[in-house]
């Protein structure tokens, strides 16, 4: 009888630890629903007054407020690149690879074998070749995205394909640098800067790296033209003309860039903060746990607005103003929480923070360039080479990391202009053996080089 009580008094406590538990337990679920209703509430109150904010000040706060006008077909140089580009993918691809990978501009010349059949594949891509300057040849491009979805990926146009286009046009110049045809083979450097260029009105960064790698090319095809054969004095002094512009249209289109990445923050933020997409996976939310319904996300969501916005806003800033002074200052990004939201994520990389140095390296290969064509029109009309830049305009002449004159070299063969770069030193612009700028070993020097003597030189 006295086990039977016990056994009831223990069942009865044990009822009572459980109701105690889950009311426990109840009271926690309820405070969590309320701080996750607080958290909701301001941070759909922050990110909607920071978007009417930015809305009232002109700005961007989406990829829909970026998305270019549409033009008509017959003005869209987008369209006739994006055919050609179709037509190149239909082409034999062991073709394509073996010519995008042969070297045609290093030191040791080609072997005539790989010439020809290089000179035969360029001459059965002739027709979508044709269509790309066809394309450049028109107003604008402006390539058909979607700029209405909201995610992690960011809307771009092919730059696998782009950047293959870019490739094969610096075949071809240097092909025809190879024949002898100088004007055609600069012609051929221009069309690649002008490729890049359709590239600068998009909004991801991204996309503006793949044109700066463009543009590189593009002066690398220069120099290598000048190495190999004669250009006439007015082609070097429109390839001049158009790699002096590269600075100023390359700071504007990474302000525009910048400008799409953080439309793209308030996106992905209002979303988190509505609860419409997933913290994890950057796409619609499915769960609770990877869900920005959990109050933690949206709080972060909040965090984002207040401490990346604020981030970006002094950024773009920097590259907004009437006249930038070199070289530009580093920038500087606020610590990573311990959770992170995507758009956090993609703040970790670094990218934005290498902007100001990587413009600053751009404008002196730019600079370099420019000068160093105008140079090789100036010797190519019976000029000699000049001992300093004095007579240069000063937006071309001077060093973007050193804020002094552009250095000069002549060993009697070779007039050379460089740059100090990054490590602020004069190192001669010591060259190696290699293709283009990559010739330049243990230093920090940017050159470009005009040929003073031999069967390249621009007399």
């Amino acid at each position: 009888m006295e086990d039977r009580e016990a056994s009831v008094e223990r069942s009865r406590g044990c009822l009572k630890v459980l109701l105690w538990g889950a009311g426990v337990l109840l009271v926690i679920v309820l405070v969590v629903i309320a701080i996750a209703g607080t958290f909701a509430r301001r941070a759909n109150s922050s990110v909607a007054a920071e978007i009417a904010r930015m809305k009232a000040a002109g700005e961007p706060t989406s990829w829909a407020d970026l998305a270019p006008a549409k033009i008509p077909d017959s003005e869209n140089g987008a369209v006739d690149i994006l055919a050609a580009e179709k037509e190149i993918a239909d082409f034999p691809a062991e073709d394509i690879k073996w010519l995008e990978k042969l070297e045609l501009a290093g030191d040791e010349a080609p072997a005539p074998a790989d010439v020809e059949r290089a000179r035969d594949i360029l001459k059965r891509l002739s027709g979508p070749l044709d269509r790309v300057r066809a394309g450049l040849a028109k107003p604008r491009a402006v390539y058909p995205l979607d700029y209405g979805t909201v995610s992690n990926q960011w809307p771009t146009p092919d730059l696998t394909a782009i950047r293959r286009l870019a490739r094969l046009l610096q075949k071809e110049a240097c092909i025809a640098a190879l024949d002898g045809s100088g004007d055609s083979a600069a012609a051929r450097s221009a069309e690649i800067y002008r490729l890049g260029n359709t590239l600068s009105d998009q909004p991801a960064l991204i996309t503006q790296l793949v044109a700066v790698a463009l543009h590189a090319i593009s002066e690398d095809a220069a120099e290598n033209t000048i190495a190999r054969t004669r250009v006439s004095p007015a082609v070097l002094r429109s390839l001049s003309r158009l790699f002096a512009t590269g600075p100023e249209e390359e700071r504007k289109a990474f302000a525009t860039a910048l400008r799409g990445e953080r439309a793209h923050l308030m996106s992905i933020s209002d979303e988190l903060s509505k609860g419409n997409m997933g913290i994890l996976t950057g796409g619609p939310a499915r769960s609770p746990s990877a869900s920005s319904t959990n109050p933690f996300a949206r709080f972060w969501a909040r965090y984002d607005e207040k401490t990346y916005l604020g981030m970006f806003r002094g950024w773009i800033g920097s590259l907004d103003a009437s006249r930038i002074t070199y070289p530009l200052q580093p920038w500087t990004a606020p610590k990573t929480p311990m959770l992170a939201t995507l758009s956090t994520a993609m703040a970790m990389t670094g990218s934005y923070q290498k902007i100001p140095k990587d413009l600053t390296s751009r404008t002196a290969h730019m600079r370099t360039a420019a000068a160093g064509l105008e140079v090789a029109a100036r010797i190519a009309e019976g000029g000699a080479a000049p001992a300093d830049l004095s007579s240069f305009d000063k937006d071309v002449s001077t060093d973007p990391f050193t804020a002094k004159p552009l250095l000069i070299k002549n060993d009697g063969t070779t007039w050379t202009v460089y740059s100090a770069g990054a490590n602020l030193k004069d190192d001669g612009a010591p060259v190696n053996t290699g293709s283009g700028r990559s010739r330049q070993v243990n230093s920090d020097d940017i050159a470009f080089r005009v040929p003073l003597k031999g069967p390249a030189a621009v007399k």
